[in-house]
């Protein structure tokens, strides 16, 4: 049987963001960030403040192909989007996927 040895780290309580609690904000499921490296600032933020903020390499990948882009100008460029899927969360498409996805909710509508 391997053992691994991991930190043990505490969650945060909140995001210093957004305010929301560790729960809520997701940061006990998917993780947070903390910039001090590149901003000097020790405090966490959840993912979603973290990349509102800049702190995370930005990085989309299309809801309906899976195809990827890692560069926010170049996404601009070529015609990606962002919809509100039924939780309410953004998700990335790319410019055909956006095209299907505009025609379906007017169908829709």
């Amino acid at each position: 049987m391997e053992h691994n040895n991991f930190d043990i780290v505490e969650v945060p309580r909140r995001c210093a963001g957004c305010g929301r609690d560790a729960d809520s904000s997701g940061m006990r499921e998917v993780g947070w960030a903390i910039p001090v490296a590149s901003t000097g600032d020790a405090q966490a933020y959840c993912l979603g403040c973290a990349s509102v903020l800049r702190f995370l390499p930005w990085l989309a990948e299309c809801a309906g192909c899976g195809r990827e882009v890692d560069d926010e100008t170049e996404a601009e460029e070529k015609g990606w989007r962002f919809f509100r899927n039924g939780d309410r969360e953004l998700m990335p498409m790319c410019a055909d996927c956006a095209e299907l996805e505009v025609r379906r909710r007017e169908i829709a509508q």
